[in-house]
């Protein structure tokens, strides 16, 4: 598990590698409600090849002080009885902005 800290209203950027041109997406779940904001971009691979890597990005808000684990898998959406292709987890402080 990777930590971070960040201030209230501060934005931070994660970048996990994906597999969206073979159908995997990341997605996410979170331990708390209400202490981060999550917006999920998909960004364009630099070479069009099928099963190729593309990044996603997910820009973290924290909006209010507090802990939350984020929880993140790379699956593809039709195979939920297969245990996930990646997975990375998140623990997120965020601090008083001062």
């Amino acid at each position: 598990m990777t930590n971070i800290s960040l201030l209230e209203n501060q934005t931070i950027q994660i970048d996990l590698p994906g597999k969206g041109t073979a159908g995997y997406t990341w997605t996410y779940k979170m331990s708390q409600k209400g202490i981060l904001q999550i917006i999920q971009k998909y960004l364009v691979p630099e070479r069009g090849l099928a099963g190729g890597t593309a990044v996603e990005r997910f820009s973290i808000t924290g909006l209010e002080t507090g802990e939350c684990r984020i929880d993140f898998k790379l699956s593809r959406s039709w195979e939920n009885d297969k245990n996930p292709f990646d997975s990375r987890s998140y623990l997120i402080t965020v601090l008083p902005a001062s």
